[in-house]
């Protein structure tokens, strides 16, 4: 076991420091146990294993001496060399460094590129027991200044080609030992004005022969210098900067480097013949360990690659079998092989990959995906320079996305209470070398290249063994400290799964406290926010403010994308990141993305960084960890704006503020009404709506549909679902009602969920392409049945009562209003209440009840003082001589009971009369119907969804003339049609709950959405139809036997075309001079009409709320609408103005220009939802809709751009890029399309 020592930078200033620190540590050394071997538990040495790396090459040296070694890649022109050639050369630079005075145990900085000349001096130095500290040539001169001064190496060594020297004389030690590696070395006898000598020692030089006389001799060699080492001596110092911006020296020794190495090639069993592109600096524990030394093992190949540009060019001529990379590597890949850039990913990387490795920080599960999806395993490991480096590994057999994989040998791994991780290993660090100042950049040279001391004192020993810890806490500043037993705290939180995977979630040092006092994980927000293309880098800051904010720097092709799309012009790329429309379309992306984030850890604010972080400008480290508290400070104006709730050029809100609802008696004017009448397109809710999708359900209610779900697929599978008359069984309704489903819409004070509308038609439209019978009894029982009866308009009496039994299931609520001779005309309805003492008796008949059956609440519409009235019924749990259900023959909704109700005397308590205002039930009736016709359009999009599917899959299996019908276009025009309608369902269903939740009432939009959706539903019907042929007509066919169901959704909740009449009445009635009292003088009544038609022009001519959607064809189509609806609403008033009440019978050209309206309103609504959604194939789905609409209002054909756009959103489909779709998981094939609506009767207002 060895310790781990902290050391202050002064004592390894001067030319005497590191000396005495090798002493140290050896002191501390000699007085502990020797290491217990990993393999055989015992104690001494392990004689069969190698116990340092120049063991291990004097072991191999024979087997390995003719095998390649190094294939370094340059501007496409390869050079390579054997492993005899390379370990000859580092024999003689050994010696080379023995001549010129460097001994065993001295510092040797090395700065240089990332070549084959590393290799070598790092194994001369291992040869030679000199230390090696590397420092790669990409850092800035300043820096690495600084760490050249503050090391004051014995020797000091530069490699590659044009690496600067002169920089780094100055900050050598005067009695420093310096070389020159580099190909243009020669002597130069003065630098700076100082006289220094310079050796010149030439770089490595590739087809040498070996002859038997010199592998005998290079054996012979190794053997000495194996006789000469000491596996536990320091024998490198890696830098690592951690977050904190400035780098610290670890110590390693050789054993420790050995033992990591041979864990790594355990988890990947390594082959001899294995070529690892090695791009990633050496200079880096990750580079060096997972290239270099695991090569080593086996005497595996390198495929050197120094210049980073070229990795890809290199992997097509080298063809490795494994590559190491950071995660920002392999996203740039993925983003490549998402945008058709890269058409292979396997050709790409050379086609011999086995096996990618991600370190240094979190990898994002979608590059991680597409690297599986496409045949290139990509896994993760974690690990940090104090431990070895490597902790934990995967590996292509054994993985798990978002882990990094389980401990390798002989690494232990727990937890503390708050989550810490802790790490036990062999591979534990030396020593840890702090730097003696934290370094203020100046321009002064004497500021920032302090005076070394000249000399040294026992002082320096004393500093030393404060310095080393044993059995007690110290922190640094990276949050790296070591415990009793020899436990190390990695200052990383993480968690351990049951079979042993770790998943880091973040760092305590990084935990931010909000206002309120909640903390969070600023790394977890982070991985979220990654997982959309949009984000290249992001840092999410937030100490002490009420939410935290994300500067996020975004991927140029998106942002280039985008600009494309929104139809901009800028000049600049500042003038781009202070666009308020690149602003917003951020601000929906990030919504979108971190809906799965608990509320209080959301981002408030975004800001667009124009640069990405680098570590030149010090932002992250070498390995692109984000250093927090450098961004933090670069940022400060950005933290004060979001503390005071403002926002500043390039900082946009993303937190969404709910409006309060208003009462519809209050503003009127709102949903189509406003856009109609006033042509406000800001209270016609349409952006309101279109911001409702960035936020799915609450976590509650995601929760419940997925509970339900399971039940359900569960039950189907075997075969409990359905009774034995195909019907959904009682023991289903009751198993899915534990979940919480029926009690959706229940306030939470009274045991339900308390979801708002636009959160329950997203339930109901993913339960609609599960199971669409669950949906619509869903729909039924929250909407035309009893729930949004009670909860509106029921006493406190009532709700107590029957609302926790709701929530529950216990009963289930349907509807009955339609009677055999009154359909339509709710008018004529016969069913009366006769008064009886204390109670009334209810008689009457009633047909069309969906999910009619013992025991159910139902909520009748009767007669009663002459006037209509709603009663609430409990129906009993068998017929009675007062109350049986008797059934009929009907073709849709074979799976849902579809009865009639015979009352006769049956007994109502007058508790059970529900009172609306002013006592006309009717009020209640129409409440109901309104969120039926809602919940109708939302299971349409979910049938929609299934129908689509079936079809796709279909067509794919399907082939004529030797190809599939997938691939014609005749085909794919079709698929387009019905993903249109899709996005329009949705878009339509949401705009009419959003006017639910926001003002109470939406006549005219649920109106809209159920016509439109209605039409959808028989279109995709008769599409696929043609899809399937003639199978569709043949018996068990799913979509042949839910042709019913499909066509008959435009009789549900109202007949399509007497639903269009209604939309004209009710607007009529809105007409904003409908409220004058008719005893105004016609002077007063035209002055009023004058001032409306002005204040309407002025509003068309002004009103750009439109500016507000981000893709400009959307745009377009929203301008267009808006125009439009301002001529109809002009045609409309003078109709009214024409006809009067006489217009109610001209009923052809009232359906005429009701369905002008309600297609632009359709497009309105569309364009803004779809915008907000910022996916490229729901915007080209919603053009395609908006398309076909804008093209039946204005009564013209589609053009053949118009079906060039419908066929290409088809080919979308099909290549399985639709959203929608992937979105949803459709049943079983074999599962019948029926039940696609709700529905209780064929009333209509």
């Amino acid at each position: 076991m060895l310790f781990l020592a902290r050391t202050t930078a002064e004592s390894v200033g001067n030319q005497n420091g590191w000396a005495l620190i090798s002493r140290r540590i050896q002191r501390n050394l000699d007085v502990m146990p020797t290491e217990i071997d990993s393999h055989t538990g015992d104690c001494g040495v392990h004689h069969t294993q190698p116990e340092s790396l120049v063991e291990l090459l004097g072991n191999n040296y024979r087997v390995i001496a003719h095998k390649p070694a190094i294939v370094q890649v340059f501007k496409g022109q390869t050079v390579s060399w054997s492993w005899g050639e390379v370990i000859r050369a580092a024999l003689e630079l050994a010696a080379r460094f023995e001549s010129l005075g460097l001994c065993r145990g001295d510092l040797l900085v090395h700065v240089g590129k990332h070549s084959a000349d590393f290799v070598v001096v790092d194994i001369a130095c291992l040869l030679s027991g000199i230390v090696h500290v590397a420092l790669h040539s990409s850092d800035t001169v300043l820096r690495l200044g600084d760490q050249v001064r503050w090391l004051s190496p014995q020797g000091f060594l530069v490699s590659g080609l044009g690496t600067p020297l002169e920089p780094f004389v100055n900050r050598c030690a005067q009695k420093s030992v310096i070389l020159d590696m580099r190909p243009e070395a020669r002597n130069r006898p003065t630098f700076g004005g100082l006289r220094r000598c310079v050796h010149s020692i030439g770089n490595l030089v590739s087809g040498t022969l070996l002859s038997k006389d010199s592998v005998a001799l290079a054996e012979h060699n190794l053997h000495r210098a194996t006789n000469a080492c000491d596996p536990d001596a320091p024998s490198t110092v890696i830098l690592s900067s951690g977050t904190s911006g400035e780098a610290r020296g670890i110590v390693h020794s050789q054993r420790s480097l050995l033992r990591n190495a041979q864990a790594c090639d355990a988890v990947f069993l390594e082959s001899d013949n294995d070529l690892r592109l090695s791009w990633l600096p050496m200079s880096h524990a990750f580079g060096r360990i997972g290239d270099l030394y695991t090569a080593m093992i086996r005497g595996g190949c390198l495929g050197i690659v120094p210049d980073r540009r070229e990795v890809l060019d290199a992997a097509k001529i080298v063809k490795p079998t494994v590559i190491l990379g950071v995660p920002v590597f392999f996203d740039r890949l993925a983003q490549a092989c998402c945008s058709g850039k890269i058409p292979s990913l396997a050709q790409s990387l050379g086609g011999c990959v086995r096996v990618c490795v991600s370190g240094g920080a979190s990898l994002k599960r979608g590059t991680q995906e597409v690297f599986m999806s496409r045949g290139v395993p990509l896994v993760e490991g974690y690990g940090l320079t104090e431990a070895g480096p490597v902790v934990t590994l995967s590996s292509p057999r054994v993985w798990r996305a978002g882990k990094v994989g389980k401990a390798v040998t002989g690494v232990e791994l727990t937890l503390t209470p708050d989550g810490e991780l802790l790490v036990r290993t062999p591979s534990r660090a030396l020593a840890i070398i702090e730097p003696p100042v934290r370094f203020s950049r100046s321009t002064n040279p004497s500021e920032l290249f302090p005076p070394l001391p000249t000399t040294v004192t026992d002082n320096h020993t004393t500093a030393i063994d404060q310095a080393i810890v044993s059995n007690k806490t110290q922190k640094s500043d990276q949050g790296v400290r070591l415990l009793a037993d020899g436990w190390l705290a990695t200052g990383d939180t993480a968690t351990i799964d049951s079979d042993g995977f770790v998943e880091i979630t973040g760092r305590l040092s990084d935990m931010i406290t909000l206002s309120s006092g909640v903390k969070i994980a600023p790394s977890v927000v982070e991985a979220c926010l990654s997982e959309d293309p949009l984000v290249a880098q992001v840092c999410v800051l937030g100490q002490g403010l009420s939410h935290p904010i994300a500067i996020i720097v975004p991927e140029p092709s998106e942002v280039r994308k985008a600009i494309r799309e929104m139809g901009l012009v800028v000049t600049s790329r500042k003038a781009v990141l202070k666009h308020p429309r690149v602003l917003r379309w951020l601000a929906r992306r990030i919504r979108r993305v971190q809906h799965s984030l608990s509320p209080s850890w959301r981002v408030s604010h975004a800001v667009l960084e124009s640069r990405a972080f680098s570590p030149q400008r010090l932002e992250v480290t070498e390995s692109m960890k984000l250093r927090r508290t450098v961004i933090a400070k670069k940022c400060e104006s950005f933290l004060i704006a979001a503390a005071s709730n403002r926002t500043v050029p390039r900082m946009v809100a993303v937190e969404r503020r709910w409006r309060a609802r208003v009462p519809a008696s209050v503003n009127h004017a709102h949903g189509a009404v406003a856009v109609i009448w006033h042509g406000d397109l800001n209270r016609a809710e349409f952006s309101h709506a279109g911001e409702c999708v960035l936020d799915p359900p609450r976590n509650g209610i995601q929760s419940i549909t997925q509970a339900a779900r399971i039940v359900i697929e569960q039950m189907r599978s075997i075969g409990t679902l359905y009774d034995e008359t195909g019907k959904l069984s009682c023991d289903a309704e009751t198993l899915i009602g534990q979940t919480g489903l029926w009690g959706l819409s229940v306030k939470e004070s009274y045991s339900g969920c308390g979801a708002s509308w636009s959160e329950l038609i997203s339930v109901i439209t993913h339960m609609a392409s599960v199971e669409p019978t669950v949906a619509g009894m869903l729909s039924v029982h929250c909407s035309i049945g009893a729930v949004s009866a009670i909860d509106e308009f029921g006493s406190q009496q009532q709700k107590v009562r029957w609302l926790p039994e709701l929530a529950r299931g216990e009963p289930l609520s349907i509807f009955a209003a339609t009677e055999p001779q009154a359909g339509c005309d709710l008018g004529q309805v016969a069913s009366s209440l006769v008064p009886h003492e204390d109670h009334w008796l209810l008689s009457g008949k009633k047909i069309f009840i969906t999910g009619a059956r013992a025991g159910r609440l139902v909520k009748v519409l009767v007669r009663h003082c002459e006037k209509a009235a709603v009663v609430l019924i409990r129906l009993p749990s068998s017929d009675t001589k007062q109350c049986r259900l008797f059934e009929y023959g009907l073709h849709p909704l074979r799976r849902t009971h579809n009865r009639g109700i015979e009352f006769h005397d049956f007994r109502v308590e007058q508790n059970d009369l529900l009172v609306a205002p002013g006592g006309d039930g009717m009020k209640i009736v129409w409440h109901g119907l309104d969120r039926g016709r809602i919940t109708l359009a939302a299971q349409a999009a979910g049938t929609l969804r299934m129908v689509l599917a079936s079809a796709v899959e279909f067509s794919k299996r399907r082939c004529t003339w030797g190809a599939p019908i997938a691939s014609r276009q005749l085909v794919q025009g079709r698929f387009g049609r019905i993903a249109a309608a899709i996005v329009g369902c949705d878009s339509l269903a949401t705009w009419a709950a959003r006017c639910i939740d926001s003002v109470g009432s939406a006549e005219l939009e649920a109106i809209t959405a159920k016509i439109t959706a209605s039409d959808a539903l028989r279109m995709a019907a008769n599409e696929a139809m043609k899809v399937h042929g003639g199978r569709s007509f043949l018996q068990g066919h799913p979509l042949g036997d839910s042709l019913h169901d499909l066509f008959a959704a435009g009789i549900y909740e109202g007949e399509s075309d007497l639903l269009g009449l209604a939309f004209m009445k009710v607007l009529a009635r809105s007409h904003p001079l409908a409220s004058i009292a008719p005893s105004l003088s016609k002077g007063r009544r035209l002055a009023a009409w004058l001032r409306w038609r002005c204040e309407r022009a002025t509003a068309s001519m002004t009103d750009r709320s439109e500016n507000t959607i981000v893709d400009k064809r959307l745009r377009a189509h929203a301008r267009l609408a808006r125009r439009q609806l301002g001529f109809l609403a002009v045609k409309f008033d003078r109709q009214l103005r024409l006809y009067g009440r006489k217009l109610a019978e001209k009923q052809m050209e009232s359906l005429s220009l009701s369905e002008e309206i309600r297609a632009w309103l359709s497009v309105l609504a569309t364009s803004h939802v779809a915008d907000a959604i910022t996916e490229p194939s729901v915007a080209d789905a919603a053009d395609c809709f908006c398309r076909d609409a804008a093209a039946r209002a204005m009564g013209k054909r589609l053009t053949s751009g118009d079906l060039v756009a419908f066929a290409a959103l088809g080919e979308m489909v099909v290549n399985g890029h639709f959203t929608p779709l992937l979105q949803t998981r459709c049943v079983s094939s074999q599962t019948h399309f029926d039940d696609v609506c709700h529905s209780t009767d064929h009333t209509i207002v």
